[in-house]
Parts: structure tokens; C-alpha cells; sequence
């Protein structure tokens, strides 16, 4: 890296780099968490392919209707305790953040290779270029972009970010996060540049003028008494990078450059806009929205759909070669993005799920994780899911596989049968009810008896509440899930049980979670606008994993859940006790 001569920083500087760094932290995290409801459906996408990408194709085997797990592994900490730093991935490695170092893992095996060291208190990953791992770390105001090699740990080059938007030595970064195509990374430079970097040395290969900044600026006006803003969008694909000008006033304009030279590769005017307008990336796709409607594109800039955002998009195949694709959890209620099981609803606490895609566009119904988690990213033709645990975030890789299925057996229940799911109204006996010293009543949730697209014999949620009595007598009883055997069930329920808190999502207050027996497990979970408590219970009886919740966290609404926990642990095992639950 060229030497720098220091500048002064003027107020006006300042503050627009800190908005341009929050803004590419917030624009960054939210990408992860998955609440991009068109990116969810269209573009996190994995291609499956019979054996691993660089062998040649064989005839792929039957459609797969199962996701099983390839392997797992835990790392100390847990991920939303303090923030949540994205793990980054491609098709080989994982990039784990562990606060002051990130871990990488060969995702083919499950297997640690190295450890990178940052020199502030924490290393954000930000991803993979050219064969190179690159990572941002901040120590008191001043920002670095590191480069290291993933199998040895070794930092290659560190690149400062620049404290003067107009400094015209060196290359001037600005400290938003990189973009990471597979030719090497490109980063904003001052002056409304973009520079494309070589992976190993960090030196310039090139530098090219951003086409919205020379259309209309390096800013634009928000309106009167807001802060300004790019009049562009960056992203990448695998090859790419993607400029969207939005300048006001002005149609919209797609740019697509070589990452290798900068050279524009192909552009297309796009609509008018009035508020909102976007690109969101997969390796070889590009989705355009514009207010209500949105444009998919090709990697190479054939326009594959167009539609209103209020339909159901069209699946982008990831993969050219790829023969089936896998997408992240896409069904109503899912555990995804971060978001905490819901109180009291099946339909709300179930595993994440993925739809399989064939070339021809034929959708399967959705397979469930075999784990709660949030998704990563995908790894070949891997899917890595994240979870929370006690002392530490699990990572868990799941492959496609194809399972026997039947009308008893269906994809949706991940192995399951329909008579294996029990009636929640029978779960709590009439002598437990009478114990509970008020007169119950049976209400159940008849939109419960669909779980993942599969209809049941009987509801999975059961209200029980008081003809005469108050709130806090009300208590639900859920089952949230039916494993294919012990052991999975205890890895789903342990890992959905929320451990940590999430700042960036208003944070929680969690009180501590007590194990009273095995597989009981009673907390309070603090969420929603208000933050209200709520007195909760998870528990794993068997194969079943039940749920019990109140509306409050009063001291009756507390011994309520425990007690009807304890009397759901002890149909451990199945049998007898949940084939009596079943008219």
C-alpha cells in the first residue's frame, strides 16, 4: 500500500462517512438476516449437482425431498449476544466470527483449517475473492480492510480507511465493506471511484469512475431535513460487479462491469421510480425492484422474469449446471432471519424449511431443517444453517438426499408420519386440569392441523382457559415438532430455544433458563414492541418436542407452565402416553 499523508477531517467529512459506514453495516446485516422477502424466495439459492462441482456432471439421481446433516460443529460464543456479525461463505469454506478472530472451516468436511487475527477487539468476516479471505476490524476510529490466506491464517495486506473523501493518494478507501466477486475485490475509492484490487498484493488493477456518480453526483437529496445519500446501489455476482443509478428525477439505469478490468459488460435503462428502488444479487442472477414490481436478469444480462412483488416471483436456477435448486426457508412462519419463535402457534415455531426446484421449475413442497436455525449461506451444495446454544452458536451443514415418502409420510413432516403428530387437547388430562384447581376448557386452533403445507389428523395447538377465571389462568399447549427420532429432537428443541439477545432486532431480556429435569427447559422471553414477559416452557418428551406458554409472567402464569412441562416430560418416550392422547 502507498504511504498516505495525514488530512484534516472536516465535521461535514466525518459525519458522511459514519453515515456511509452504518449504512453499509445495517445494508450488509440485513442481507444475512434474511428479511428481503423477494431475495429469500428468488435468489438464496443451491444448486445440487451428483457429486462435488469440479468433477464432471454425472445423471443426477432421483429428485431429493430430504435435507439431512452432513456435519455440525460449536464455537464458543454466541453469535447475538453482543452483536450479530454474519458468518460469510463459498463454495468451499466457512468464515466463522469469533470477536478479535474468525475461524474458517472446510465446509466439505466440517474441518477447522485456520484461525485469523485481527488487530482491533473485533474481525468482521467480510468474505471471499480470488482465492483470498478478507476481513474488516476497527480499532478506536480508525477502519482496516485485511486480507489473509484461508488455509494458513497468514495476513496477506491491510488496507486503512481513508479519513478525507477527496484524498486523491493511494487508493483512498472509503470503509464501506468490499465487493467480492471470484476475479478479486473492488472497493469504493474516494471521488466517487470504484477500485478493483489484486487479491494477493492488495495493488490497483484498475480504477473506473462510478457511471451514477459522473450522471448526477456522489450525492443526492433525501429530502428537506434529510441526510443525503448515494444516487447508486453496489453489489456483485460471481463475475460482476452491479451499479444501479438512482438518480431523482432521472429513469433508473443498470450497469454491469467486468471485475477484472472495470469494463461495462452490458446496461440497460430501466422504469421511472418514485420511492424505492433496489438490487438484491445471487452468484449468477441480479433481481431490480422497483416500488411494486421487480425485473430478474441473468448473470449475463438476459432478462428471465418480470412481475408485481405482491405474486409469487419466479425461482432464479443459481447454478447454470446445477439440476435442482434449494432454497433458504420460505414458508410462512419459519425460524428465520433471527427471529424468535412467536408465542403459542405451531404454524410459528416450526424448523426452517427449504422448497426443491427443478430445471423444468417444478417446485417440491417445502423440506424442513432437521434443526432450528437461522441460514448462513450456501456451500456447494451444502446448505449451512446457525444455531444458538447455551455456551456457544452451532454450525450445521445439510445435503440434499432422497427419502422414500408416502401419503402417511409425507416430505413436509422431515421423515415423520401424520399419525406420529398427537392431538394437543389430549396431551393435558382431565385429573392434570382439576389439579389446576379452575374449570378448563378445551379450545382448539383449527388452522394448526396444517404444519409445513401438511395437513393433520388432529390440531397441533391447544388453548386451555377458564369459563370464569382471569388472564393469567390461560396457557397453550403446542406440539412443535416430531423428529425422526430422540436424538434429533433434543439437537431442534436445545437449539431453538432462544439463548441470546439480538440488538440490532430492539434486543431482549431473557430471564435465566433453568433445566428442572432433562429435557425440561423454563424461561421467561421478553419481545414485541413492548417488551412484555412471557413465561415459557420447551419440552422434548421422546421424539415430540412440546411448547407451553402464557399470556404473561405472573407467579400463577409461572407455576402454570411448570406444571404442565413436568406433566408433558413424563410421556417421554412416546408410547402409551401419546397413543392415549390420539381419539
Amino acid at each position: 500500500m502507498a504511504a498516505r499523508v495525514p488530512e484534516v477531517l472536516t465535521r461535514a467529512e466525518e459525519e458522511w462517512g459514519d453515515m456511509m459506514s452504518r449504512w453499509t453495516r445495517t445494508a450488509r446485516w440485513a442481507r444475512h438476516a434474511g428479511y428481503a422477502t423477494l431475495l429469500t424466495l428468488t435468489l438464496l439459492l443451491l444448486a445440487v449437482a451428483d457429486g462435488d462441482s469440479g468433477r464432471q456432471r454425472q445423471e443426477p439421481v432421483q429428485r431429493p425431498n430430504a435435507l439431512e446433516v452432513e456435519w455440525s460443529l460449536r464455537t464458543p460464543g454466541r453469535a447475538l449476544d453482543a452483536a450479530d456479525t454474519p458468518a460469510s461463505v463459498n463454495d468451499s469454506m466457512l468464515a466463522i466470527p469469533l470477536g478479535a478472530t474468525v475461524g474458517i472451516v472446510d465446509t466439505r468436511e466440517g474441518r477447522r483449517l485456520s484461525t485469523l487475527r485481527g488487530a482491533g477487539s473485533e474481525l468482521e468476516p467480510a468474505g471471499f475473492s480470488g482465492g483470498v479471505m478478507f476481513a474488516m476490524d476497527r480499532q478506536g476510529s480508525e477502519e482496516s480492510l485485511n486480507a489473509y490466506d484461508p488455509a494458513t491464517g497468514k495476513k496477506l495486506w491491510r488496507e486503512t480507511a481513508s479519513r478525507s473523501r477527496q484524498q486523491k493518494a493511494g487508493n483512498g478507501w472509503t470503509g464501506t465493506a468490499p465487493l467480492l466477486p471470484t476475479p478479486g475485490p473492488v472497493v469504493e475509492a474516494v471521488g466517487g471511484r470504484l477500485a478493483g484490487l489484486d487479491p494477493q498484493s492488495g495493488a490497483v488493477r484498475w480504477r473506473k469512475r462510478i457511471p451514477a456518480v459522473a450522471s448526477c453526483g456522489e450525492v443526492a437529496p433525501a429530502g428537506p431535513g434529510l441526510p443525503s445519500y448515494p444516487p447508486y446501489q453496489l453489489s456483485a455476482t460471481d463475475n460482476y460487479v452491479v451499479v444501479l443509478g438512482k438518480c431523482p428525477g432521472l429513469v433508473a439505469e443498470l450497469q454491469v462491469m467486468d471485475a477484472r478490468d472495470g469494463g461495462v459488460v452490458w446496461k440497460r435503462r430501466l422504469e421511472e421510480w418514485r420511492e424505492y428502488a433496489r438490487i438484491d444479487t445471487s452468484p449468477h442472477a441480479i433481481v431490480v425492484s422497483f416500488d411494486d414490481e421487480f425485473r430478474v436478469f441473468t448473470e449475463a444480462g438476459k432478462e428471465h422474469a418480470r412481475g408485481r412483488k405482491d405474486r409469487k416471483p419466479v425461482p432464479v436456477p443459481d447454478d447454470p449446471s446445477g439440476d435442482v435448486a434449494v432454497g433458504d426457508a420460505g414458508v410462512a412462519g419459519a425460524y428465520v432471519g433471527d427471529l424468535r419463535w412467536s408465542v403459542g402457534d405451531a404454524r410459528l415455531q416450526g424448523p426452517g424449511a427449504s422448497s426443491l426446484t427443478d430445471r423444468a421449475g417444478r417446485r417440491s413442497p417445502s423440506v424442513p431443517w432437521p434443526v432450528a436455525g437461522t441460514f448462513v449461506g450456501r456451500s456447494g451444495h451444502l446448505l449451512i444453517v446457525r444455531s444458538e446454544e447455551r455456551y456457544g452458536t452451532r454450525y450445521t451443514a445439510l445435503r440434499p438426499r432422497h427419502r422414500a415418502v408416502d401419503r402417511d409420510r409425507p416430505a413436509g413432516l422431515g421423515g415423520a408420519a401424520r399419525k406420529d403428530w398427537p392431538d394437543a387437547c389430549g396431551l393435558v388430562r382431565a385429573g392434570l386440569l382439576q389439579k389446576l384447581g379452575r374449570d378448563y376448557v378445551k379450545l382448539p386452533v383449527r388452522s394448526s392441523r396444517t404444519v409445513m403445507g401438511v395437513r393433520l389428523p388432529h390440531p397441533s395447538v391447544c388453548r386451555f382457559a377458564t369459563e370464569s377465571g382471569s388472564d393469567d389462568d390461560i396457557f397453550s399447549v403446542t406440539v412443535r415438532w416430531v423428529a425422526p427420532d430422540e436424538e434429533a429432537a433434543r439437537t431442534y428443541a436445545t437449539s431453538g430455544i432462544p439463548w441470546g439477545c439480538d440488538p440490532p432486532l430492539g434486543g431482549c431480556v431473557l430471564a435465566q433458563v433453568t433445566t428442572p429435569r432433562p429435557g425440561v427447559h423454563l424461561y421467561t422471553y421478553r419481545t414485541g414492541l413492548e417488551q412484555s414477559p412471557v413465561a415459557h416452557a420447551t419440552v422434548v418428551a421422546g421424539r415430540h418436542v412440546f411448547g407451553i406458554s402464557t399470556g404473561n409472567d405472573t407467579a400463577r402464569a409461572r407455576w402454570l407452565v411448570a406444571r404442565v412441562a413436568t406433566h408433558l416430560s413424563d410421556l417421554n418416550g412416546g408410547g402409551r402416553a401419546l397413543a392415549a392422547s390420539r381419539p
